[in-house]
């Protein structure tokens, strides 16, 4: 026999509290009939009552408390063997530990920045075999494909610039070592992902990623690094300098974005810079996760069979024997404070109260808006059940609703791996809604762009997987209008930097000189055609007042008042269709009322205000985690909260 959870096990050192704290209520009772009832009286008064009775109560609530207390630790006897399998991708790591990864251009250095990106790549492969190469002038296999995250960890941790003597940066070694990895009679997808600064010093690489295509290899490159390169810190002797080369001059490291760029086209794969947002979320989101997966593994699982109901039963048992038995014969039962604390003990206790609460409450606050506590909640969760996909989809829209947008990012990613079609659809919009997010946060508008661009194509696959999503269609079609309004407000921006100060501020009294006039026209064709409706109102009621004499010559002058007040009524109908100004306008100043038939042309800034309002609904999918079921019957599948 084990346990499930054996730690309440130590509720049994409460057991002699509660034998001594009912012990010591029946004395009090006693006590307080001897101080109130006379010595003399006392054998009249308390007629059939027996101890017997009493203790025999006492003895009941104790034993039903310890039966609890078993139930709750859920004592399990007995197995049966299930088959697991396991599916995934299979994913090669290499690592650059050339010289110059120690540069400092990005924080803490380049290799150490590298290493916690395979870590994140490592956490967002749940199920997938991950193995590492690492290279410089030369290439071994460090970990194979394994499923075991603690052994690929230890061997990243363990990676520093020193590990290789030979210089240089081999990238055609490193892509025929991880080719010899993959196993050749395995079908699934064969995946390189290279984290390195570009700097190849061996010629070769893009022939090799060439052959890599040819034996079904993606290549996935990510730049470690930047462009403007930073120097290489070296000491020796105690004294701290600079690496130099061969003719004494200062080393300066660059990172050479087209030459990964080239390898990563031409295996089938695309480069990543690792300073952008969420680099590694968006390798997997965009280039991993879309793939299919194949059996990795398949291994019998022995399943315990629950015992904890038999001692539960025992214990509701023993508190109905407890309720019925009375301290005096033939006297009326008297609801005892005991028995409501064992009862309360019982609803407290079982098992599947303890396991519902973490998720309704989790549910409860992120409904109340408190999305920080509902985080934690479903984190809890995540841990319980690593494999349910619905979690990590919760977690990802409470995180999102928290604004914690790179912690959505990675718990929309893993969602994506979800059987649930719909399900997975809808990570894939929320993950879209997410790098739009990010992108909107970032101050650099080269990085916004890069990562709206992102978010276009997450929003193209989930239209993908549901085409009649019209909240994806719209959203898609906002993102792409931002994108190209970003590029070409960039190159004016470069200009705007490169320029005279001065100029700006012309630029601006330019603009502002140029509305000013352009509301002076708007206002006098307005004027204009106030006018012209002025004069056509008038020749109506003129050509009215004509009508209205003939029809008195005629003697009709009842007709002529009820014609007079339907044409009122018609006067003030229209008034009632004419707009009304809304408040939340740009300008606090009233605007002129359109008159009937007359179409007002939008400008460019209200057509936005319009476009942005329509997008201030986000649509964001709650599944519940799964409840327990009952009585044999299935549970219904949770309803989507918006």
């Amino acid at each position: 026999m084990s346990f499930a959870q054996p730690y309440l096990l130590w509720l049994f050192v409460l057991v002699p509290a509660l034998i001594v704290f009912l012990v010591w209520a029946w004395r009090k009772k006693q006590w307080l009939i001897e101080q109130f009832v006379n010595s003399r009286l006392q054998g009249s008064l308390t007629v059939g009552i027996t101890r017997s009775r009493q203790k025999a109560k006492i003895a009941l609530i104790v034993g039903s408390v310890c039966l609890i207390i078993f139930a709750a630790a859920r004592p399990q006897w007995g197995f049966e063997w299930d088959e697991a399998k396991q599916r995934g991708l299979d994913i090669i790591v290499a690592i650059d530990v050339s010289r110059s990864m120690d540069a400092k251009d990005v924080k803490p250095t380049r290799l150490e920045r590298a290493k916690l990106a395979a870590m994140d790549l490592l956490a967002l492969a749940k199920t997938d075999r991950v193995g590492l190469v690492v290279f410089s002038g030369s290439a071994f296999l460090q970990c194979p494909l394994t499923l075991d995250d603690a052994g690929f960890s230890q061997s990243v941790r363990s990676l520093h610039t020193g590990i290789m003597n030979e210089p240089g940066t081999a990238v055609d070694l490193a892509i025929d070592t991880a080719l010899g990895a993959f196993e050749e009679e395995n079908e699934n997808y064969k995946i390189l992902v290279i984290f390195t600064d570009g700097e190849i010093t061996e010629a070769g690489a893009m022939e090799a990623a060439e052959a890599a295509t040819d034996s079904d290899m993606r290549i996935f490159t990510v730049g470690v690094g930047t462009p403007a390169g930073e120097m290489i810190e070296v000491s020796k002797g105690g004294k701290s300098g600079f690496l130099k080369d061969k003719e004494g001059n200062v080393v300066r490291s660059r990172l050479d974005e087209p030459m990964l760029r080239a390898i990563a086209t031409a295996a089938d794969g695309f480069y990543l810079n690792l300073s952008g947002a969420a680099a590694v979320e968006t390798l997997y989101a965009r280039g991993l996760a879309p793939l299919p997966k194949a059996e990795v593994s398949s291994r019998l699982v022995r399943v315990k069979f629950e015992r904890f109901y038999w001692p539960l039963s025992v214990a509701i048992v023993l508190l109905m024997i407890e309720m019925f038995i009375s301290d005096q014969r033939r006297s009326r039962r008297r609801k005892k404070p005991a028995t409501a604390v064992a009862v309360l003990l019982v609803v407290l206790l079982t098992p599947s109260a303890q396991a519902a609460p973490s998720a309704s409450a989790a549910m409860k606050q992120y409904r109340n808006g408190d999305y920080v506590a509902a985080l934690d909640q479903y984190q809890a969760l995540r841990k319980r059940s690593p494999e349910d996909a619905r979690i990590d989809f919760n977690a990802g829209a409470a995180a999102y609703r928290a604004k914690d947008y790179e912690s959505a990012a990675r718990l929309f990613s893993t969602a994506l791996a979800s059987e649930d079609e719909a399900l997975a659809q809808s990570a894939w919009y929320n993950l879209a809604n997410t790098f739009y997010q990010m992108g909107d946060a970032e101050d650099d508008p080269q990085k916004r762009l890069e990562t709206w661009k992102n978010a276009v194509d997450l929003y193209d696959n989930a239209i993908r997987s549901k085409p009649e999503d019209k909240d994806a269609l719209h959203n898609r079609d906002f993102v792409n209008y931002m994108v190209k309004k970003l590029e070409e407000q960039m190159p004016e921006d470069q200009e705007g930097e490169d320029g005279d100060p001065n100029d700006e501020e012309n630029e601006g009294e330019d603009q502002q000189d140029d509305q000013k006039k352009d509301d002076q026209n708007d206002q006098k064709n307005q004027d204009d055609q106030q006018q012209e409706n002025d004069e056509n109102k008038d020749g109506q009621d003129e050509n009215k007042e004509e009508d209205q004499k003939d029809q008195s010559s005629e003697g009709d002058e009842e007709k002529q008042d009820e014609e007079q007040q339907s044409d009122q009524n018609k006067e003030g109908d229209e008034e009632k269709k004419q707009p009304q100004p809304q408040p939340g306008d740009k300008d606090d100043q009233e605007q002129p009322k359109p008159q009937p038939g007359e179409m007002r042309k939008m400008s460019k800034e209200e057509a936005l205000r319009l476009l942005m309002s329509q997008m201030s609904r986000s649509k964001m999918m709650i599944f519940a985690p799964p409840a327990p079921k009952e009585d044999g019957k299935k549970r219904k599948k949770s309803g989507k909260l918006w």
